[in-house]
C-alpha cells in the first residue's frame, strides 16, 4: 500500500490509493479505508470469543492482511483491553470447571478427566495471554504470521475438544443422580401466595 505524500504545506497530505486530499492537521497521517481499520489484533479478539463460528479457511485468508498501524489503535491501553478480551472467555470457562472440582462424579475416571479438562482450559488461557504479549513484542511480520497460524490451529483443536468433553460429561453425569433429586417438592410450603 502506498504511503500518503506530503504536499509541502503543513498538514496537507494526498493518499495515492484513495486519491483524496486531507488538510486536518499534523496528527492525521493519511486517509483511512474501511479495510485498514481491521487488523490481526482485532481478529484475535474475534477468534477467541467466537472461534467456533469462524471457519479455519476464512481465518487463514484474513490473516494474510498486513497490520496497519492507524489511529484506531489505543496504544498501551488498547493492548491491555485486547488482552483482557482474549483471555476472559477461557478464564470464565475455567472458573466453571473449578466450581465443580470436588463434585461427585459417577466414576473416579470421570472425576480425573474433569480435573484434567479444567487444568488444560486454565493453562490455555494463560498460554494465550503469554502468546499475546510475545506477539506484540515481535517486530518481524513473517515470524508473527507463522506463530499466529500455528497458535490458532493448536488453540482451535484444544478448545473444541475441551468444550465437547464438558458438554458430554455434563449429560453423562445425569445417569447417576442421587435419589433425593427425584423427590417431589411441596411448592405450597415454599411459595406463600399459592395454597
Amino acid at each position: 500500500m502506498e504511503e500518503a505524500v506530503p504536499l509541502g504545506r503543513r498538514g496537507e497530505w494526498r493518499n495515492p490509493t484513495v486519491g483524496l486530499l486531507s488538510n486536518v492537521g499534523d496528527n492525521f497521517r493519511r486517509e483511512r479505508t474501511a479495510i485498514e481499520q481491521l487488523t490481526r489484533r482485532s481478529l484475535r479478539v474475534l477468534e477467541l470469543t467466537a472461534m467456533t463460528s469462524l471457519p479455519l479457511g476464512l481465518y487463514q485468508d484474513l490473516s494474510e492482511w498486513e497490520d496497519v498501524m492507524n489511529d484506531a489503535m489505543l496504544g498501551c491501553w488498547g493492548k491491555s483491553w485486547q488482552l483482557a478480551c482474549a483471555i476472559f472467555p477461557g478464564i470464565l470457562n475455567s472458573a466453571f470447571g473449578i466450581v465443580a472440582w470436588n463434585f461427585i462424579f459417577p466414576t473416579p475416571v470421570e472425576s480425573l478427566l474433569w480435573k484434567i479438562s479444567t487444568c488444560t482450559a486454565t493453562g490455555l488461557a494463560l498460554v494465550t495471554m503469554v502468546y499475546t504479549v510475545v506477539d506484540w513484542a515481535l517486530t518481524n511480520k513473517k515470524g508473527r504470521q507463522q506463530l499466529e497460524s500455528v497458535k490458532f490451529k493448536c488453540y482451535a483443536i484444544t478448545h473444541s475438544f475441551l468444550r465437547l468433553y464438558d458438554v458430554v460429561e455434563i449429560f453423562i453425569c445425569l445417569r447417576s443422580l442421587p435419589a433425593g433429586v427425584f423427590c417431589t417438592v411441596a411448592w405450597s410450603k415454599h411459595v406463600p401466595h399459592i395454597f
